[in-house]
């Protein structure tokens, strides 16, 4: 993308604009609280992932995310003895009998709900896993799936990638699996516990959501398969970039080059694409860049510009589904940004050095109602003394009513090896006992066993840096959450264990991406 050379929009004109289509789009629409919701279904939760209005507002039907994972079990509070302990695989709900072979629940829910995404670190990193998985829905005795793991995690099945494929030897499975009344997901592959055997050893971490009692859902079947070809090849090819987004009507483009200004939108309204222009030779120009959002009143995004695009240790070129970084230095955000009554932007440079960059803004309509939520983006950066007893960091912490979609990592490894032993915990709400409780930092990110060195980039998660995974150095890490998002309704925290076997001298920074909710510094 090449910016042109264009003086300041002014705010009066782009809010006489901005009105103009924001009416028109309105006229005939019928209140979106109104209309009942919709059943949800396999093609339904596909539209769904690639649908970024859909992050802005609050869920409809609502759920309760949750996860299911082999965290170690000794793991029972943070005032108790195991909080931080480290056996994370093979942890089962328990084994059961199934037409003259053993299983082993991995995953067990009643009411509807949809599986939205599937981790696994298979038994060991150079072979294939040789168990199957078996999907059970709404308590029927034959699976709806029964397919080997490493054939279904791997997009070698029903699911293509992206929607499953391997990152830096993880197995990540991103198809939505729906089901009415409950869903049961075995392995066949026995515990080491029982067989002594390394080659057992199984992580995995399964994202679920909770409907409300009564919500309308049509549970997944292999019989649905032909008919929703159609629709799995569309939206493997939205998420990989290879086809275009659908667009419900044409949003408006202003050019600004530029630091230190503010650019002014009247609402509502929303910011479709945000597209900022830097030297990728020149890091002295634009790492002192702060991105600085205000929607309807206070700053709602104020966080560093290269650490929100994971950018902040060197300049790398990658996609996921929210972010774009391109060899030219275009930087692209594609998180839609509604604001009711009024919205700033500014760029700021930190820095007594002169920062060049300049950016375009698409703003299209936005109809608002009792469901819409603000973009909100904080950052956070700690000095840290690992020890061997283990300590959990606290990436971001938000109190009121939204939604989390994501954040950005990086951290700078002291060079005494692995760094990414810690699992995330994700507290929604309070409560005595984390709702999400991983197996460790680099399964968060879609990788696994630490693997060394490794770049990828994938729609949900992506490691633009990666010279810090075993030696002295930084690593940079991106999750992006859509189906597998995390409304709340008073409060999250999500913590991230920095747990080493020494002591050492670490730098953890973070951003955190949600909507709605205010910012709890």
């Amino acid at each position: 993308m090449k910016f042109s050379k264009s003086t300041f929009v002014l705010a009066t004109a782009l809010a006489l604009a901005l009105t103009g289509v924001l009416t028109a789009a309105r006229l005939g629409r019928a209140d979106a609280n109104q209309t009942a919701a919709p059943e949800v279904t396999t093609e339904s939760l596909l539209r769904e992932m690639t649908d970024r209005d859909a992050l802005a507002r609050w869920p409809e039907p609502a759920f309760r995310a949750a996860q299911a994972s082999s965290y170690d079990r000794r793991s029972t509070a943070p005032d108790a003895d195991g909080w931080f302990a480290n056996n994370d695989y093979s942890q089962f709900i328990r084994a059961e009998d199934h037409a003259g072979r053993r299983e082993w629940v991995m995953m067990e829910t009643d009411g509807p709900g949809a599986v939205t995404r599937f981790w696994m670190g298979m038994s060991t990193p150079q072979l294939p896993a040789t168990g199957t998985l078996r999907f059970y829905l709404d308590g029927a005795d034959r699976p709806a799936i029964e397919e080997r793991a490493e054939t279904l995690l791997t997009g070698r099945s029903f699911a293509p990638p992206p929607l499953a494929e391997v990152t830096a030897r993880g197995r990540n499975f991103f198809f939505p699996i729906p089901f009415a009344r409950g869903c049961k997901i075995t392995y066949d592959r026995p515990p080491n516990w029982e067989t002594m055997n390394p080659a057992d050893n199984t992580w995995y971490v399964i994202e679920y959501r909770r409907y409300e009692a009564g919500t309308a859902v049509r549970s997944f079947s292999a019989d649905q398969l032909a008919a929703l070809r159609p629709a799995i090849e569309r939206t493997a090819a939205v998420l990989s970039g290879a086809a275009d987004e659908p667009v419900a009507s044409p949003p408006m483009e202003f050019i600004y080059e530029g630091t230190g200004q503010r650019l002014d939108f009247t609402g509502p309204g929303a910011v479709r694409t945000l597209a900022i222009k830097v030297d990728p030779k020149k890091p002295e120009q634009w790492a002192p860049l702060k991105l600085v959002l205000h929607f309807d009143g206070p700053a709602t995004v104020d966080v560093p510009l290269a650490a929100l695009f994971g950018l902040s240790h060197g300049f790398r070129p990658f996609r996921d589904w929210y972010r774009e970084v391109r060899a030219d230095g275009t930087l692209i955000l594609r998180l839609v940004m509604p604001f009711e009554h009024d919205g700033h932007l500014c760029l700021l440079d930190t820095s007594r050095v002169h920062s060049a960059a300049g950016f375009a803004v698409t703003v299209g309509p936005w109809e608002w109602d009792a469901r819409s939520l603000r973009l909100h983006a904080l950052w956070r950066r700690q000095e840290l003394t690992t020890t061997a007893a283990g300590q959990d960091w606290t990436m971001a912490e938000v109190a009121g009513r939204g939604v989390y979609v994501g954040d950005a990592l990086a951290v700078e490894n002291c060079g005494l090896g692995w760094w990414g032993e810690g699992d995330e915990k994700i507290w929604v709400d309070g409560g005595s006992f984390p709702t999400h409780f991983g197996t460790g930092s680099e399964d968060y990110y879609g990788y696994s066993f630490g693997d060394r060195g490794r770049f990828f980039a994938s729609p949900f998660h992506a490691m633009p840096r990666d010279t810090g995974n075993s030696r002295r150095g930084w690593v940079s890490l991106t999750r992006d959450r859509m189906l597998d998002r995390i409304p709340f309704t008073t409060s999250l925290r999500h913590d991230l264990e920095v747990l080493r076997g020494r002591e050492c001298a670490e730098t953890y920074e973070a951003v955190g991406i949600w909507y709605g909710g205010e910012i709890k510094k």
